[in-house]
């Protein structure tokens, strides 16, 4: 009964909107009549249709307001199909946007496979994203070109994934370092300061939990990046579907110009223990942030795990030879495992009966919750999710050999991601994990090292602080409807110019 009433309500808003499209349509019917008595009355033409004339305004306006009910109608679609879960109802959002007037492009079945959505609503445009989101589509999108190749094309340029870009993020040398610091005997430029933190140690007592008790930081010392750092140029990582904007990729990794970790001739950002594991993807996220700000960007952060996985095809659920990561081990992908502290030790048992026991040689258990970290007392249980894996790009399972699953090595794709032309091509992604295993958890970071997505332990709940340093990689968002033209992007010396 509810929903036939949500059915009626969603029609009646509908209907009222058509009604406004018929009022927009009589509005433009009174313009066109006072520009008829305007010539009579001696206002010239070029008064009438030059750019900021009476006739190009009006069929901006009308342009305008088409695109505006043709939104309008596919939102209020949308909020009819949303179930008390939050969720979009696909069969009821077909339903309802079926009800639009001249509605175009509504798929026969909608599933969550089917999104972003677009349909077109008397003619003009509109896109719907998993989340709900509505909106007019951007000028680029993928395609598949005549070749066969996927491409991201506005109708005119045709850019390929690992193409170069000539994206300046100091855009032109307008945006200089605005900071700078004494470091011993050291004047430090920077545009981020990624500082220490307070909890850095091996910290098994319960101090320190809370954020409002600490600062945010990488758990290791004061690294400080400069927007001017060394990137290679900039290349095509992709599209993001949501919001239509190309997605671009530092060439090579960055690292702090001072701090850090330095290794080979380079110096690679270190994150450690618990305070690396809780505001690594923050520090991460804010690293990247400035090197968005240069022309035709929208913003930046770093690359994830997500980001690879879209570009190889890797479903931890269902990898390679068709297994979850880990199969039939604690460790397993999805794996629930409940600890429980006894005298004796830990006490674990799993939901997939991979196995149980009790590790006696553990007698903490640790473990990140809500913005706090927190110890089992005796007695006490807690069930833990596995979200840990680590797979080839090759062939989408931990091994590196036989048939290819994922991406060729020849491909540009894995060289750009994966080939190691230097010790700084192995990078940190900003995406955690938690690892499950006899007795004890473990917390960390994504990376790519050794050209495979693997994964770097900073934190076990038995006490001990792990560590690792490896370079940044920022991901650059240009605006939706940015101009791209010029070059051939297959080098940095002949890159596609943004205008």
């Amino acid at each position: 009964m509810m929903k036939n009433k949500e059915n009626k309500k969603t029609k009646k808003k509908i209907s009222n909107l058509k009604g406004r499209k018929n009022r927009g349509i009589t509005l433009i019917a009174l313009v066109i009549t006072v520009i008829v008595l305007l010539i009579l009355a001696g206002v010239t033409i070029a008064t009438l249709t030059g750019e900021n004339g009476i006739l190009t305004r009006a069929n901006d306006a009308a342009q305008k307001t088409g695109e505006a009910n043709a939104e309008e109608q596919v939102q209020i679609a949308v909020a009819g199909s949303i179930g008390r879960d939050g969720n979009i109802n696909n069969g009821e959002l077909r339903d309802n946007l079926n009800q639009i007037d001249k509605i175009e492009g509504v798929p026969e079945e909608i599933t969550d496979e089917s999104y972003p959505i677009k349909v077109k609503v008397d003619g003009y445009e509109v896109k719907i994203s998993k989340d709900g989101t509505v909106k007019k589509p951007g000028k680029w999108e993928e395609i598949t070109n005549a070749e066969g190749e996927t491409v991201i094309t506005d109708g005119t340029t045709e850019l390929k994934i690992g193409d170069y870009v000539n994206y300046d993020p100091t855009n032109g040398g307008a945006i200089a370092d605005e900071k700078q610091e004494k470091v011993g005997e050291e004047t430090v430029e920077y545009t981020y300061k990624s500082e220490e933190g307070t909890r850095h140690n091996n910290q098994s007592e319960a101090v320190a939990d809370t954020r409002e008790n600490m600062t945010k930081g990488n758990g290791y010392g004061d690294q400080y990046f400069s927007v001017e750092s060394e990137t290679n140029g900039w290349r095509v990582l992709g599209l993001d579907e949501n919001t239509d904007e190309i997605l671009l990729i530092s060439a090579d990794t960055v690292g702090p110009v001072s701090g850090g970790e330095e290794y080979n001739g380079q110096t690679f950002f270190y994150l450690r223990g618990q305070t690396g594991y809780e505001y690594g993807v923050e520090e991460l996220k804010a690293i990247c942030e400035i090197y968005g700000k240069g022309k035709g960007a929208s913003g930046a952060r770093s690359i994830t795990v997500e980001d690879i996985n879209k570009i190889t095809g890797y479903d931890p659920s269902s990898t390679g030879d068709g297994k979850p990561y880990a199969d039939g081990s604690l460790w397993e992908y999805g794996n629930e495992v409940t600890y429980t502290k006894t005298s004796g030790g830990i006490q674990f048992e799993d939901s997939l009966g991979n196995g149980s026991g009790t590790a006696s040689y553990y007698n903490m258990f640790r473990y990140y919750e809500g913005g706090k970290w927190k110890t089992l007392a005796e007695g006490e249980s807690k069930t833990v999710r596995c979200t840990d894996y680590y797979y080839s790009p090759v062939t989408l399972t931990t091994s590196e050999e036989g048939a290819t699953a994922g991406i060729e090595t020849s491909s540009t794709e894995y060289e750009m991601l994966f080939s190691r032309t230097s010790d700084g091509q192995d990078y940190w992604l900003a995406s955690p994990f938690t690892g499950t295993d006899s007795g004890y958890d473990y917390f960390g970071l994504r990376l790519v090292v050794g050209g495979r997505v693997y994964d770097n332990d900073l934190f076990y709940t038995y006490g001990n602080p792990g560590n690792g340093y490896y370079g940044v990689r920022p991901v650059v968002s240009l605006e939706s409807n940015v101009s791209i033209s010029g070059g051939d992007g297959a080098s940095e010396g002949t890159a596609y110019q943004i205008q």
